[in-house]
């Protein structure tokens, strides 16, 4: 038979571990914080052998892997060699076997974090004339910082599932916003990887493939705002495969723009 000070030591420690034990039921409810998660890098599951989509882009050559190892962009004997480390991956331009100008973009995780441009002069001087910095949310590729040259910065915005672009809005280097550049989608699934940029990059040489994918679908209209407007509708032509073959795109001021694609 238990004692007076006995049973109020077993009635405290029934109390206090019925304390812990719904303290910890508790926890187990509470909502855990998100954790953001890391950006992927597009892929190339097909390869892509020549495109006119910005550049003639042709004679590209891949690495076992399937990353891009050479290619000829525009006259002939403009080659671009690609080199690879474990923190970064460099793009080397020539012009008729004299290397002009570089590319280096610093990786992370196997997505770039930073490229720095450079021209290279008549002694292989290496002088930098750009620099962006890139950072990322909930996977997608969020912030474009520049240096350099054209200082300010580009933000991205996705749309409630996180699949698509929904659109950009680039700042000068005070805040103040210039171009806003909005996309609207087809249903048509872009397969895309490397070297077949999405359609608001500037820098036709950015391999797609140390990127996470902007989009999950091709581009049907492009509206850019700012101080010089344009609205641009797009059409494919796509393989069995859904590859796409051939584009048009046709700009509000009468411009007819079409370009190939041949895969692998």
């Amino acid at each position: 038979m238990l004692t007076t000070p006995t049973k109020h030591y077993f009635l405290k420690y029934a109390n206090f571990l019925a304390l812990l034990l719904l303290t910890a039921a508790c926890t187990d409810h509470e909502p855990q914080p998100e954790t953001d998660p890391l950006p992927v890098a597009a892929v190339n599951e097909r390869l892509l052998l020549e495109s006119t989509q910005f550049y003639p882009t042709k004679a590209i050559e891949y690495n076992p892997d399937k990353t891009v190892k050479k290619f000829q962009i525009g006259q002939a004997g403009n080659v671009i060699d690609v080199a690879y480390t474990s923190t970064t991956v460099i793009y080397s331009m020539s012009l008729n076997g004299k290397i002009v100008n570089k590319y280096v973009y610093e990786m992370e995780n196997k997505v770039a974090k930073k490229v720095t441009f450079y021209q290279v002069d008549n002694n292989g001087n290496e002088i930098s004339i750009l620099t962006v910095a890139y950072s990322y949310k909930k996977g997608k590729l969020f912030k474009e910082i520049y240096s350099g040259e054209a200082e300010g910065y580009i933000e991205h915005y996705y749309d409630d599932l996180n699949e698509n672009l929904k659109y950009s809005q680039s700042f000068d280097k005070n805040g103040v916003p210039e171009t806003k550049t909005t996309f609207e989608y087809t249903n048509q699934i872009d397969k895309s990887g490397s070297l077949t940029q999405d359609q608001d990059q500037s820098n036709g040489f950015m391999d797609g493939t140390l990127f996470p994918r902007k989009f999950k679908y091709l581009i049907k209209k492009r509206i850019m705002e700012g101080a010089s407007p344009l609205k641009s509708d797009f059409t494919y032509v796509l393989d069995q495969q859904g590859y796409v073959t051939s584009g048009t795109r046709t700009d509000d001021n009468g411009d007819v723009t079409n370009w190939t694609n041949t895969w692998q």
